[in-house]
């Protein structure tokens, strides 16, 4: 997916009246597949935002996930100055597990991460999963707060997820076009982000927001 990102950032200076955007990764350090091994993503990820003029950026990190390869990753984005943050421990869904043992995962990848320079208490929840019960919502909301913590939630999704999903089955099929690929995410970044900043914020909000 890291084509396709370098795409996305050509378009963002683009966007109109000088609007805001914040880009965030969730799930770093994620294993190697399709294209790059770790280090070599790393290093592209970096020269992009570089070369695109994006001064910093957020890693929300599993802290299970990090492997010796995988903390230098993640020593490497900081060191290029960029935020390293909390997404819970082994990526669990709030609403499939009792609140208790979602908030000792999330102390967890406190634990792990806080010695990252860089690192920020921002926690954004795995899957963009609140809680669905009071008790859930309400008792991560204070886990929050116990820890200092801000709730990094987002305002664009871009279904990355999916399109990361059709990305990996069809880079396995003969005659593959990455250049096709890339056209179709840019396509979806441009309808999604002028649909976040249109009147929907003026609306609701009565005024245009800052995203991320």
């Amino acid at each position: 997916m890291l084509f396709l990102f370098s795409m996305f950032l050509l378009i963002v200076p683009h966007l109109s009246n000088a609007k805001e955007i914040a880009l965030t990764f969730d799930d770093s350090p994620r294993h190697a597949r399709g294209f790059f091994y770790g280090h070599e993503r790393a290093k592209k990820l970096i020269e992009s935002l570089k070369n695109s003029d994006v001064e910093q950026v957020a890693f929300f990190s599993v802290s299970k996930q990090i492997d010796t390869e995988g903390r230098a990753r993640l020593l490497t984005y900081a060191d290029a100055g960029h935020i390293i943050a909390n997404h819970t421990h082994s990526h669990p869904n709030i609403n499939a597990i009792p609140v208790k043992e979602y908030i000792k995962d999330f102390k967890i990848a406190d634990k792990v991460l806080k010695d990252y320079s860089n690192f920020k208490k921002w926690f954004r929840f795995p899957y963009l999963r609140e809680g669905k019960t009071i008790e859930s919502r309400d008792g991560m909301r204070a886990a929050l707060k116990d820890l200092g913590y801000f709730n990094a939630y987002i305002t664009i999704n871009n279904y990355d997820w999916y399109i990361e999903t059709m990305f990996q089955r069809e880079v396995k099929r003969p005659g593959f076009s990455l250049s096709k690929m890339k056209d179709f995410y840019v396509s979806v970044m441009m309808v999604i982000c002028p649909h976040s900043y249109s009147q929907v914020n003026v609306s609701f909000l009565a005024h245009n927001s800052s995203h991320n």
